[in-house]
């Protein structure tokens, strides 16, 4: 029989549809295989299969079948030949990207897989067995090791002697004046205590009513309170510095006295990339090492990809993009989704350091759930395009440093719904605690549980709106409040402290000696005098416009980089008693005795600077997850 023309061509059709299917399910098998794998390795970052599996799976089954659905179609005859050698290019790419193989040696390794592909299934044909095999190999890889939970526990013998964990809380962005642990009240809210759970920690332990972040952003701010540092010693200065692996951090200290380091961070600038993981076994973010790491990642990143991609899909012009920001899977639910897979592999009882980073009072403010006013819609993404300015803004008081305003409904609303954030993390926070105490990991007896901030927010108090500009005390006062054996309940101690004091406090709570110096004090045996006479320091650190901050008592001086390399001074001498200055003093009004301690201070901060900054290149990732929250603009 002769076919037809188009009984040919349907024929070519289907033999192509029929070759791309079968390549496409293979890429995904192999796909979830290797996000399998990961997971078994980093059970914290994905312990449950969820949507971003299979997006990798969609993924790299649409990098592969596309090509093959035209190869078919072009060489019908070779149609089944092409899916075999498409199926040993893929995997032997897969092995020598986790290989870690140089590219020349990875290309020689996909040829020899697609070649050896090709002749086994000319051999044998496309059986389903192959792809039942490979779904057995995903199942095998999924599954938790069967030795998991036969391990005997580290300290069981040696309670007495086993140190207690140290529960490490920052929820960003957390004003304390917000907090109603510290006198605040949500106007017109149905339930107007913002955050309960938190209340409940400063009941039950020391609450430290004057507690000041040493950086008004968040990257160099965490640095500080996990190496005992002040910015200008651990050199975190711009978005584009990471912390020095010289620079030793608490949880390097914790992991060599024998802890388990773990840490969740929601915030991208708290991750890997930027070196704040330094010493943790286990750490997650939104960006977590199992996304990263996949090949499927590291072919889109790959320049050519990206320049492809531009040409396509050319990114709008900064005017023209959406006034919200926000990252993806970064709320509290996601954090504590992300902790219960972690603590479904805990196999003993070694002590735990657990870091818990939430992001959720970060803007945009729309909560998953409105605890206070009960919106339905709290979730909804407002118009917040008023809070990004669409150029550089310098500090107050300098030119050009008052942003746009709002009106005065729109500002009550802006705080609403950030009350509104609050309100939700603290109830998270609560579910946590009670899933940490259930699992035997938060026992009040015996742990140490922390929280604070990293810095505030401001809401136009100085015609500037979120974080990051100034050191007003809504930008730097945080709360602090640590509970656990050795802190006396309900105490409020209102005396002001520095988060760089954390580090060493954490270390005296366990008897131990830190192994290298810190500007730091301990909490536990405070030698510094109270009162009146208690110093406290912040710095802002950017290349342009620094700023430099010494608090004594109720007085405050503000150092500014005007830019041209002189400085401009904001003084307050009643902190307590109104607004802080928005005009600049004139230098010789400067109280001396302020400006002597100010100067002292800018001599003695960079003294435990080790190697500098490490300045890093940004991925794409993370330059969008940095954008996202504000950090990085177009010019950036």
């Amino acid at each position: 029989m002769v076919e037809t023309p188009g009984g040919t061509g349907m024929a070519r059709i289907g033999r192509a549809a029929y070759a791309s299917v079968l390549v496409a399910v293979g890429g995904a098998c192999l796909s979830i295989f290797e996000s399998s794998a990961l997971a078994w390795g980093y059970p914290e970052d994905f312990a449950s299969f969820d949507r971003v599996w299979m997006r990798l799976a969609l993924g790299l089954a649409a990098l592969i079948g596309a090509p093959v659905l035209v190869g078919a179609w072009l060489l019908p005859g070779k149609a089944l030949h092409l899916v075999g050698a498409a199926w040993g290019a893929l995997a032997s790419a897969l092995l020598a990207y986790h290989a870690g193989s140089p590219f020349v040696l990875g290309a020689l390794l996909c040829l020899l897989g697609a070649g050896a592909g090709a002749r086994l299934i000319a051999a044998r044909g496309a059986r389903p067995a192959g792809i039942v095999a490979l779904a057995l190999a995903i199942v095998l890889a999924a599954a938790p090791p069967p030795w998991s939970s036969s391990r005997a526990p580290a300290w069981s013998a040696a309670e007495a002697e086993r140190p207690g964990n140290v529960i490490f809380i920052v929820i960003d962005t957390l004003r304390a004046d917000h907090l109603s642990a510290w006198g605040y009240q949500a106007p017109q809210a149905v339930d107007p205590a913002t955050s309960p759970v938190i209340d409940a920690l400063a009941a039950d332990g020391v609450r430290f009513a004057q507690a000041y972040a040493q950086a008004p952003w968040t990257r160099p701010s965490a640095a500080s309170y996990l190496t005992g540092l002040y910015p200008q010693s651990h050199a975190i200065a711009t978005q584009f510095d990471r912390l020095s692996e010289q620079v030793p951090t608490l949880a390097e200290f914790l992991r060599d006295a024998g802890f388990r380091t773990v840490g969740f961070s929601a915030n991208p600038q708290v991750s890997p990339p930027f070196g704040l993981s330094q010493g943790f076994d286990r750490f997650w973010n939104p960006s977590s090492y199992f996304q990263s790491a996949t090949f499927l990642r590291a072919v889109r990143r790959h320049p050519w990809v990206t320049a492809v991609e531009s040409q396509l899909r050319p990114q709008p012009a900064a005017s023209a993009g959406p006034p919200q920001r926000g990252i993806p899977n970064s709320d509290a639910d996601a954090v504590n989704r992300a902790v219960r897979g972690w603590m479904q592999g805990v196999s003993d009882d070694r002590p735990t350091f657990l870091y818990l980073h939430y992001l959720d009072p970060h803007d945009p403010y729309n909560a998953p759930v409105d605890y206070l006013y009960s919106d339905p819609d709290s979730h909804r993404q407002r118009d917040e395009s008023v809070f990004h300015a669409d150029r550089l803004v310098p500090p107050r008081p300098l030119q050009g440093s008052i942003m746009d305003s709002t009106s005065d409904a729109e500002l009550r609303d802006h705080i609403r719904r950030y009350d509104t954030e609050i309100r939700f993390v603290d109830t998270r926070l609560g579910e946590l605690l009670d899933e940490l105490r259930a699992a035997g990991l938060y026992r009040q007896d015996r742990d140490l549980v922390i929280l604070t901030s990293d810095h505030g927010e401001e809401f136009y108090e100085h015609q500037q709106w979120l974080h990051g500009q100034s050191l007003y005390e809504e930008m730097i006062h945080v709360p602090l409040i640590l509970r656990g054996p050795g802190w006396d309940a309900g105490t409020v101690r209102e005396d002001a402290v520095e988060l760089i004091d954390l580090v060493p406090t954490i270390a005296a709570w366990l008897g131990r000696e830190l192994p290298w110096p810190v500007q730091g004090v301990s909490l536990l045996d405070d030698p510094r005098p109270t009162g009146e006479e208690r110093l406290v320091f912040s710095h802002r650190p950017r290349e342009q416009h620094a700023m430099d901050m010494v608090r004594v008592g109720d007085r405050k001086l503000i150092r500014v980089d005007d830019g041209a390399g002189e400085p401009v001074y904001l003084v307050a001498e009643d902190l307590n008693g109104g607004m802080e200055p928005t005009a600049a003093t004139p230098t010789h009004q400067v109280p001396i005795e302020l400006l002597d301690l100010l100067d002292a201070f800018r001599e003695r901060a960079p003294l435990l600077k080790r190697d500098g900054r490490t300045e890093i290149e940004l991925d794409a990732a993370m330059r969008d997850s940095l954008r996202r929250l504000g950090y990085l603009d177009d010019e950036d």
